[in-house]
């Protein structure tokens, strides 16, 4: 019902909206994650997405559910803007956001940085160059008890240089 109603809000706003789920996608998330969280993340990252595209020339977004060795994969892509470094630096220390005067507030980041933690969840964001892709970015979520959170970039020296935190 989340993605449907999410679809419908994409078509209204002109973004394609594309939806990818594996056969058999149901058991392995109820067996990864409590359904209460899973629409939480969903529905944060897709907003999310939703806000990134929002001055962009193409409006794409992708959600993915699969899975990579027995374990829930959730991914959400989007064409927008890719994150503000400062974004990577607070993302589950402190409230951040990139669009304050929309009404943002960073607490969407703040939870789902929480709901990774609770269930060690690995966080993987992948940074694409406009030219290489349709999409600017693309966020991971795989359940696999390993909580660990990865970048790969191509603005990997602006990113280093700014960034001051010891796990990522």
């Amino acid at each position: 019902a989340l993605l449907a109603l999410m679809g419908k809000r994409a078509k209204q706003d002109w973004i394609r909206y594309k939806i990818q789920i594996a056969p058999n996608m149901k058991e392995l998330s109820l067996n990864s994650i409590k359904e209460s969280d899973l629409l939480h993340l969903l529905g944060d990252l897709i907003e999310n997405a939703f806000h990134a595209i929002n001055s962009a020339d193409s409006k794409e977004v992708l959600i993915h559910l699969g899975k990579i060795n027995d374990c829930l994969l959730l991914e959400v892509s989007d064409s927008g803007t890719v994150f503000d470094v400062q974004t990577y630096q607070n993302f589950g220390n402190a409230p951040f956001t990139s669009h304050k005067e929309e009404g943002g507030t960073g607490t969407g980041l703040m939870d789902i940085w929480k709901i990774k933690k609770d269930y060690k969840a690995s966080l993987y964001i992948y940074e694409y160059e406009s030219e290489s892709s349709i999409y600017t970015k693309k966020i991971s979520f795989l359940f696999d008890g390993k909580n660990h959170f990865l970048l790969k970039t191509y603005r990997d020296k602006e990113v280093r240089n700014a960034l001051i935190r010891g796990d990522l």
